[in-house]
Formats: structure tokens, sequence, C-alpha cells
């Protein structure tokens, strides 16, 4: 029997406002040569108040660079290489989980994930890196899972193509 003190748990948020496990967003990059995939840093995620997160990178077209040597990484304002560290863009490929500098592949050991937790604060924002040379096509589903430090700690996907 539940207690009258006990919250009432409607999916995964109670009506005390707690929640059981993270918060999720995910943002869809479509790589173009002269836009999403040109050689710059583009915000993934904006960062309001004080959380803490991870990211998460899944593939779902191959990566082609528009030259050889294209890299790509994924970090945070000031430490652009921080969450996933720089790695050949066409070594990205469908299907595969991008976690680290050594090629993608299908699987990656949670132990390699939970390490990867920043606390983040307004004004740093979680972004990825084309450096070297343009992506020219491919496509990454990026998932931040994240919680709220301070009270009003929220994270939410970037626009299309958002300077860092």
């Amino acid at each position: 029997m539940v207690g009258s003190g006990d919250p009432m748990w409607i999916g995964k948020r109670c009506a005390q406002g707690k929640t059981m496990g993270a918060e999720r967003v995910e943002k869809d990059v479509v790589f173009a040569t002269a836009t999403t995939g040109a050689a710059a840093s583009k915000r993934l995620f904006t960062v309001t108040g004080c959380v803490a997160l991870t990211v998460v990178a899944l593939c779902t077209t191959d990566l082609v660079a528009a030259v050889g040597g294209a890299t790509l990484e994924v970090g945070l304002t000031g430490a652009t290489a921080v969450l996933i560290a720089q790695t050949t863009a066409e070594n990205i490929d469908a299907d595969e989980v991008w976690s680290a500098a050594a090629p993608a592949t299908k699987y990656a050991a949670i132990t390699d994930l939970i390490p990867v937790w920043y606390i983040v604060n307004t004004g740093i924002h979680v972004l990825y890196t084309v450096a070297t040379q343009a992506v020219a096509t491919g496509a990454i589903k990026f998932i931040c899972f994240w919680e709220p430090i301070s009270e009003d700690g929220y994270v939410e996907a970037a626009g299309v193509n958002a300077a860092a």
C-alpha cells in the first residue's frame, strides 16, 4: 500500500516533480558540404541553467568527405573534443555507434560511455566540429542524455546549422 507521503508516479515523473532516469533530446544532422558539413563548429544542443549530460552518436548514413581527410569531433564550448574525440569522418558508417577517436563500431561497451558525463552551466553548449576538410554527405543522430542540476536546468536541440 502506498503511504500518503509517497509520490504518485505517472510515466517517469511524479506529482512532486521528481524524475526516474535521464531526460533525452535528439538532433539529426544531415551533412552537406556548404552548410552542416563545412569545416567549422556547429551547435547541437543549447544548455540553460546547470545540467549533467553526455552524448551518443548513431550514424544513419555513411559519412563521405568532400576531399579526403575530413575529421569530426563532439564537445563543449571551449573543449571541442571532450565528449567524443576527433576521428576521421569517413570511418563513421551507417548503423555504427561513434563514441571515441577509434573508428565507429556496431556496438560500444557501456563502460566506455558512463565516465563521459559533464556538468555544464548556462553559456556552455554541446557542439560538433568538422575540421581539415568538409563532410559532403552522410547523417548522424546525436542523442543527449541529461539531468538537471539547477532548478532551471534544461537542454534543447539547436536549430539547423546553428553557429557554435
